[in-house]
């Protein structure tokens, strides 16, 4: 009864840094695949704004999320937590991009509207 309740606690600590290290050593290479196309596409939203074009862009965030999923399902610890979190982030990364390209574009609406105004069409 004393062990359970020693695994227990041990369990609900946090880990420190070697323990960490040591846990990411042990991720499957789709995990570091899907979180490296996750960090690609984040790189991709902010160096390159709108030139990068959507077709180039919503591959690579549905092949992260694809692959994180996939593992999500098959691992346990802390690689399920990173698994989780890299689909939620790519999710709220992919709607602030589309945010800001509404937001671009209704720029662009508004500019071609107040031309079109001028010459009283």
């Amino acid at each position: 009864m004393m062990d359970e309740q020693q695994t227990e606690t041990t369990q609900n600590e946090p880990m420190d840094q070697k323990q960490a290290m040591e846990a990411i050593k042990t991720f499957n290479p789709l995990t570091f695949a899907g979180v490296g196309l996750i960090l690609l596409f984040v790189i991709l939203c902010f160096i390159g704004g709108l030139s990068i074009r959507w077709w180039l862009m919503v591959p690579v965030a549905v092949a992260g999320v694809a692959l994180l999923m996939k593992q999500k399902a098959e691992s346990t610890g802390l690689e399920l937590q990173v698994c989780t979190y890299g689909i939620w982030a790519m999710v709220a990364v992919f709607l602030l991009r589309d945010i800001m390209m509404a937001h671009q574009v209704a720029t662009v609406v508004d500019g071609f509207s107040d031309v079109m105004n001028n010459f009283n069409f």
